[in-house]
């Protein structure tokens, strides 16, 4: 008996009204996390935590986006990891599949500046996937990585 696979699944995209604004959570992929990193636990006993409550091990973790958009245009809040791991990098796809399109996005706020957060600034060809977004980030944080 064969199972069908599609191609690829239906685009990752979820949107919420918040009074004269939409929120859309737009899916970059997985990556995949490890217990070597938790601590005042150990890796047994996380993963037999995890294995009783029917969940993945190693555990996934989804990457996703948001944009928030409203009067005053379109925010994007972190830009997934595209280039960083293989399954990740589809931001581009589901703000597509959206209707949003790059050139409406006007800002850009970086919760943070890991790669799976900032992977999607920049097209494949090194240019800017946003060219008329303001860039948001912590000057700390930019201090860090810059």
């Amino acid at each position: 008996m064969s199972v069908f696979e599609p191609a690829r699944q239906t685009p990752g995209i979820f949107h919420r009204r918040l009074g004269d604004l939409t929120v859309t959570v737009l899916n970059d992929g997985y990556l995949d996390g490890s217990f070597d990193i938790v601590t005042n636990i150990g890796k047994d006993e996380a993963e037999r935590l995890e294995a009783g409550a029917f969940r993945r091990t190693p555990p996934r973790l989804t990457v996703n986006a948001f944009t928030v958009s409203g009067p005053d245009g379109v925010t994007l809040i972190d830009a997934g990891g595209a280039g960083f791991l293989p399954s990740m990098g589809l931001l581009a796809a589901n703000l597509s599949a959206a209707g949003i399109e790059p050139q409406a996005v006007n800002r850009i706020l970086l919760t943070h500046m890991h790669p799976d957060h900032v992977g999607a600034l920049m097209t494949d060809d090194g240019r800017a996937r946003f060219p008329g977004a303001t860039l948001v980030v912590h000057e700390k944080e930019a201090g860090f990585w810059l």
